[in-house]
């Protein structure tokens, strides 16, 4: 302890002094610029102490002065990454691909592809590519291997291509057939096994990673999923409920897959619907997660109400929830005229049939969809429910 307080005190004495050289040493470095303007050396030695102390102002105003005069890869690299640490990631970019041939190095690839993931968009495909040629070069690089793959990952959910998903598994592999004790890696890898449909070899990766010492939710999330797909229920409800529980109930797709599980199994139905109904509240306002939501209550309640009116009247509240976000107005009418005819709910299935006729642009379809609505209305009549038999 004694050492520890000599030293702190050592370097507090010393910081004024390094503070006062520095100061000194700036004064010197611009009185040569004033003496010699074109001193570009001058120039880049002040850019790299005004860098030491953090001031990326004056940093990048010395480096665009010297590159002014002398243009030189080392500048670039420099001015390049004092564009990034100030925000301008697209003049970052353009600086480093200007070297990149033929003299690359590992730093600039990396550079360069953190200033293309800042900017987005368009860049995605260019760094993509660019993350390629840093795996190619050095697929030990375990931050590039993991951006690349999940980058793979993402792209395969975009354009609904599962083949890309073994391309990321493909970089993992490389990588974890050298060193398997990354846990971000090994996490990454369970995922994609489980996105390639290997659940088996999910599940095995999934209590590795425990068994190593992952604390992450998502390894038990992704364990939980890969028992559900590998058809076993209660292993995969057993897993989702501890990465729920790891997160408070907090993370809406725990939740919302921890209830879908429960769902499958009658006994915790109704625990399944109240941890969806909880989701509802979290995943606002994201319709596609609350269409999946309402649709799959929906399809609960309506495979438990043939003998349960409460239970196929409670599909259509949830039906009509999924129809009411707009997207599948026509596949959701539909549902709910199934229901209200299981309920023998003429008048109701009538009024729905008329609405799915101003839906529906197949003709085929129309021309059946006018004959039920024919015979509703033909049914209603002879009841008396009808005042007048439309003709249409």
């Amino acid at each position: 302890m004694k050492h520890l307080i000599t030293t702190i005190l050592v370097l507090l004495i010393a910081l004024p002094f390094k503070a006062q050289q520095n100061a000194s040493l700036i004064d010197s470095l611009q009185d040569v610029i004033k003496t010699d303007p074109s001193n570009w050396k001058a120039m880049s030695r002040l850019a790299a102490v005004y860098k030491e102390q953090s001031n990326t102002f004056q940093t990048l105003n010395y480096l665009r002065m010297a590159m002014k005069i002398h243009e030189s890869d080392t500048l670039k690299r420099e001015l390049a990454l004092c564009y990034y640490n100030r925000g301008y990631y697209k003049e970052s970019i353009v600086l480093c691909e200007s070297i990149l041939a033929p003299d690359t190095l590992e730093k600039d690839l990396v550079l360069l592809t953190k200033s293309l993931r800042k900017v987005g968009g368009d860049a995605t495909v260019k760094l993509l590519h660019y993350e390629d040629v840093l795996f190619d070069r050095n697929p030990m690089n375990w931050s590039n291997t993991m951006n690349l793959a999940q980058d793979y990952i993402s792209l395969a959910a975009s354009l609904k291509d599962k083949s890309l998903v073994n391309v990321a598994l493909e970089k993992l592999e490389a990588y974890t057939s050298v060193d398997s004790s990354n846990l971000n890696i090994n996490g990454l890898k369970a995922k994609a096994l489980y996105l390639a449909n290997r659940y088996e070899d999910a599940i095995v990766e999934c209590h590795r990673l425990i068994k190593m010492g992952s604390q992450s939710p998502m390894t038990y999330y992704f364990l939980g999923l890969s028992y559900k797909e590998d058809f076993n229920v209660w292993k995969g409800i057993e897993y989702l409920q501890i990465a729920c529980d790891m997160t408070d109930n907090a993370e809406p797709t725990f939740v919302t897959q921890l209830g879908l599980a429960q769902l499958k199994v009658d006994s915790l139905a109704n625990q399944g619907i109240a941890n969806l109904n909880l989701s509802v509240e979290l995943q606002q306002p994201d319709p596609a997660a609350l269409f999946s939501i309402y649709y799959n209550i929906g399809e609960y309640y309506f495979s438990h109400g043939y003998r349960n009116p409460a239970n196929m009247r409670s599909a259509i509240a949830y039906y009509t929830k999924a129809k009411d976000l707009g997207k599948y107005e026509r596949q959701m009418t539909h549902k709910i005229i199934e229901c209200y005819h299981h309920l023998n709910d003429t008048k109701m299935e009538l009024k729905h049939l008329e609405q799915y006729l101003s839906l529906t642009d197949d003709s085929m379809e129309m021309i059946y969809i006018k004959n039920n609505i024919m015979k509703l209305r033909q049914e209603l009549f002879m009841r008396g429910e009808l005042k007048e038999q439309s003709k249409r």
